[in-house]
């Protein structure tokens, strides 16, 4: 007898379950911010950092969850930090992280929650510096935390972060291309060049008035480059695709031909 009743109360269970919906939650989905001005959070509690308020029906990548808030991939709009010295400019508007693996902040300072971590050669968009601190726009793998009673769930269909308008960075990205300075009167020109290669400084020994660094090509050949200095400095010892104009007035006593860059662009 003790054993029916006992059958009946698991059956009873589980119609009950059944009846009244109980699912597990799936991760991830597509949810739906339900009220305005919400925080989202560097953990789950109040007592964590702040790294965004977003309004009424926002979405967000929610990807997973603990006790009462959701795990949410950081919008566009959330704050994230890192030490300018783990990272190499590449244009005013983009860095390279240069550190192994580094932990992205929700402040400037090491004592503020870690929120993510970014591997070596990632690329982000630089949106600030502060002091020895870059601010920059979140990127995949960064997150936050976000209350339960402020997010449903409004689809199981995940959006690519590009349509969330968290479109990642690349080498060809039109922020990672360097433009050239402009033309200085009286330079000539003959024929277009676009190679691939590798960019050094001028070896030690080699005085060039004007010139401060070289370019070998894929194919071993070597161009002298007519480039502002400070524009080129930070991708020396980097693949790049380059293009520019060869220069004809140029000292026929030079060992190889000038090369004024127009553009060059990083290359996987």
């Amino acid at each position: 007898m003790i054993y029916l009743f006992q059958i009946i109360t698991v059956l009873l269970t589980l119609c009950c379950s059944s009846t009244l919906g109980w699912t597990a939650e799936r991760f991830p989905f597509l949810g739906e911010v339900t009220s305005d001005k919400v925080s989202i959070r560097a953990g789950f509690n109040v007592n964590f950092e702040r790294l965004d308020i977003v309004p009424k029906g926002t979405s967000l990548i929610v990807l997973d969850t603990n006790y009462d808030w959701y795990k949410v991939q950081l919008p566009a709009s959330a704050k994230a930090y890192v030490r300018v010295d783990y990272v190499k400019v590449v244009s005013d508007k983009v860095g390279q992280i240069s550190a192994d693996r580094l932990n992205i902040r929700a402040g400037r300072g090491v004592n503020f929650s870690a929120i993510g971590q970014l591997n070596k050669g990632a690329y982000v968009r630089l949106v600030s510096k502060f002091d020895d601190w870059f601010q920059i726009e979140p990127v995949e793998g960064l997150y936050g935390w976000i209350s339960k009673d402020f997010l449903k769930v409004k689809s199981y269909s995940v959006p690519s972060l590009a349509e969330l308008g968290l479109t990642p960075v690349t080498p060809g990205s039109p922020e990672a291309v360097a433009e050239a300075p402009a033309v200085a009167s009286g330079t000539t020109f003959t024929g277009a060049v676009t190679v691939n290669g590798v960019i050094e400084a001028v070896p030690a020994g080699i005085a060039l008035k004007n010139i401060q660094y070289q370019f070998t090509t894929d194919e071993n050949a070597v161009y002298y480059l007519k480039i502002d200095p400070a524009v080129v400095k930070n991708f020396t010892h980097k693949a790049v695709r380059l293009e520019g104009d060869l220069v004809t007035n140029a000292p026929e006593s030079l060992p190889h031909s000038v090369l004024l860059v127009k553009k060059f662009t990083l290359v996987p």
